[in-house]
């Protein structure tokens, strides 16, 4: 009777052990699949031009150096200062495909500036936060 109660505890804990390995296994391929594309945690170097109709945008070039961190934060360094935030996917089918971009609302350090902006999946680094593909893609074209 003893024997029974200990391997009923022991197959217990077993089981709540492989349930746990089971559900964190799960949410770290959905942290993975966030991911597409260039886009991963590291530090990269872009830059966008201002927009197009601005007779002048060549010459307002903006170099931009970001860093994304694995928890999808992101410190974004540009002319203007060093802005924190967080990325967030966009996924839409658009033309019948699969579209994937990436955007971020993000905060200068000490200030009450903002600025929003997308990156694509090749780190092509673009103003705004666009909400749709098709957005996304004109200001992609726009600022490059």
């Amino acid at each position: 009777m003893k024997t029974k109660k200990i391997l009923q505890v022991l197959l217990a804990i077993a089981a709540t052990l492989f349930l746990s390995s089971c559900f964190g296994g799960s949410s770290s391929s959905n942290d993975a699949s966030f991911w597409e594309g260039k886009v991963r945690p590291g530090t990269y170097s872009s830059y966008c031009y201002g927009w197009r109709h601005d007779p002048d945008r060549y010459a307002r070039r903006t170099d931009v150096t970001f860093t994304i961190y694995d928890n999808k934060d992101i410190k974004i360094k540009e002319s203007n200062g060093v802005f924190y935030g967080t990325l967030h996917k966009y996924v839409e089918t658009y033309n019948g495909e699969r579209k994937v971009w990436y955007g971020a609302h993000a905060e200068q350090e000490g200030t009450t500036v903002v600025t929003d902006f997308n990156l694509s999946t090749d780190l092509l680094y673009s103003p705004g936060d666009a909400e749709t593909y098709q957005e996304f893609s004109y200001r992609q074209q726009d600022s490059h």
